[in-house]
């Protein structure tokens, strides 16, 4: 089922909405930058939006590569278009595919990367262990989301607070768990690493 199938407010005039809205958020850039992207990674970056982030993750993975998947066709359209006078397009790709269902093969990526994009998902613990799947061993998977002036996340329910997300990190298995704030003017980002062992 594809996010346009399972939510009809997806579609294509909302998700231009959206990548004019948030496309170039500061976090799709801060989040790259604080991962320290090595030059070989084989970087992937689910919910990819309007593909900010992997264009910034290309500038860096000079002998590596990058995937970006969205669930949303307009949102691969849109990144695709975005993309085509980056000067690194030649090591981006992206492809159709969600959290639950990640359209790569076991243990072939070595940075997983979810950029506001976590409280998308539609099943966090099927999510969390398609990235475990896909992840190296020692392979590194980073969480960025907004941080309210409440100390909330941008998620509904368990997922607002920060604490819960180091939890289920934890609890599928992943190991080095840390997180950090950041602030650019007056909005936040909470900043997630992890390890799969």
């Amino acid at each position: 089922m594809t996010d346009q199938e399972h939510n009809p407010l997806w579609d294509d005039e909302t998700a231009e909405w959206y990548a004019e809205a948030y496309g170039d958020h500061f976090s799709t850039t801060l989040a790259v930058e604080l991962a320290q992207l090595q030059p070989d990674d084989v970087v992937l970056d689910i919910g990819c939006g309007s593909g900010n982030s992997c264009r910034a993750a290309a500038a860096v993975v000079t002998g590596g590569s990058v995937i970006g998947i969205d669930p949303t066709p307009a949102m691969i359209r849109i990144a695709k278009e975005k993309s085509k006078n980056c000067p690194y397009r030649n090591r981006i790709q992206f492809r159709e595919g969600s959290a639950e269902a990640v359209p790569l093969e076991n243990c072939s990526v070595t940075t997983a990367m979810a950029i506001n994009a976590l409280h998308h998902w539609d099943d966090i613990n099927a999510g969390l262990n398609e990235v475990k799947r896909v992840l190296l061993p020692e392979g590194r998977f980073f969480i960025a989301d907004e941080l309210k002036k409440d100390g909330t996340t941008h998620g509904d329910r368990l997922l607002a607070d920060p604490a819960q997300i180091e939890y289920l990190l934890e609890k599928t298995g992943f190991s080095s768990v840390s997180r950090s704030d950041h602030m650019h003017g007056v909005e936040g980002m909470c900043f997630y690493s992890a390890v799969r062992p």
